[in-house]
């Protein structure tokens, strides 16, 4: 994939970690359940939301040794009927904030102390509308290293990539393998990947005027995307690592809402793309993958969710009736790459599959 119009400041082009992109099947992406706050770049707090009593009423019911289906249904249904938390308390965030920037932070994520510093930096020096950094994941055992190296503040970063095709590097440079070959290649892909979540970076406020993320539903921040990317005429990145996200362990028990609404927020993102003459190819395999995953929810067979089933499977063929046979065959082929690349994670090593994090390359105690 070609770099598209960016400008590198200075010519190194070194990618500082991995930087890999979640995958919708393993719910490490939004979650019903995570509980991001934003925060105002001018430091202006926003107001808490109160906690969901009917969530942690339902959490309550479970330990960590005995975490039943009961329980599960219990804490998604209380998902369902009082709105995803994460969601709400961004949006009251973006309600209650009057600054010029917004960032947000995860309550599993870790930034650096030179984050907000370093963000507006490139945000003002390159005139771009989000400015973002590297990311990393870290293991429980990790965090006393992690909070250690994050309080003394990253380097500077030796390069500043501006790209001015958000909305396309969303859908196109999602590849592991493709960055990485566009890196060895002297492209700079890994500057161009763009993930669904909206921690790790810096925006100016006035994309996210009129915009708010859905809630009640899981991967809002998944529904939102191509909105959000669609209104940045440019984006800046830097080759420094200034989030840490906690790496869990994804509970594989995903009943059939989780999937229709990743489904719903694949095939919104499709049509928004492809109506601006974007090739969705993210999205295609968004929607394609939830869709088939579907079918292995425990509660799939509940009459009210085959009649749903029914209605995605008529806008799945809709929606593929859409893209030209090459289209197609592109979309299909980006989406078995996707699925060679998470089956390959899932083979490997415990220590080589997932992610981790490591000062300097080295080896934490």
């Amino acid at each position: 994939m070609g770099p598209g119009n960016r400008d590198t400041d200075p010519a190194s082009e070194g990618i500082d970690s991995e930087n890999e992109g979640t995958d919708p099947g393993r719910g490490t992406e939004s979650d019903a359940h995570d509980t991001t706050t934003p925060v105002d770049a001018d430091h202006d707090d926003a107001d808490h939301v109160g906690d969901d009593a009917a969530a942690i009423d339902a959490i309550g019911k479970a330990t960590d040794d005995d975490v039943t289906d009961d329980a599960i249904d219990a804490i998604d249904d209380a998902a369902a009927e009082n709105g995803d938390v994460a969601a709400r308390a961004r949006n009251a965030g973006l309600d209650a904030a009057h600054g010029e920037y917004v960032a947000f932070v995860g309550s599993d994520g870790v930034l650096d102390r030179r984050a907000i510093e370093l963000l507006l930096h490139a945000l003002i020096k390159t005139g771009a509308d989000m400015a973002k950094s590297r990311w990393e994941r870290f293991t429980p055992d990790q965090l006393y290293a992690v909070s250690e190296v994050s309080a003394e503040g990253a380097r500077e970063p030796e390069s500043v990539t501006v790209f001015t095709d958000a909305l396309e590097a969303y859908q196109s440079v999602f590849l592991k393998s493709v960055r990485v070959l566009g890196d060895e290649f002297g492209h700079n892909t890994e500057a161009r990947y763009l993930n669904d979540e909206d921690w790790g970076r810096l925006y100016r406020a006035s994309v996210w005027d009129d915009v708010r993320l859905p809630e009640s539903i899981y991967s809002p921040e998944l529904l939102a995307a191509g909105e959000l990317y669609s209104r940045m005429s440019k984006v800046a990145d830097m080759d420094v690592v200034l989030y840490r996200v906690l790496d869990g362990d994804a509970d594989e028990r995903r009943r059939f809402r989780y999937y229709h609404d990743r489904f719903t927020a694949g095939t919104a993102n499709f049509r928004f793309a492809f109506d601006k003459g974007i090739l969705p190819a993210r999205s295609y395999y968004t929607m394609v993958t939830a869709y088939e995953q579907a079918k292995s929810a425990p509660d799939f067979d509940v009459p009210e969710h085959q009649e749903q089933f029914a209605l995605d499977t008529a806008e799945l063929e809709e929606l593929r009736g859409k893209l030209t046979l090459a289209q197609r065959m592109q979309c299909m082929g980006a989406r078995r790459m996707r699925l060679f690349e998470e089956s390959v994670k899932r083979i490997l090593p415990a220590s080589l599959a997932k992610p981790t994090y490591s000062p300097d390359g080295g080896e934490l105690a």
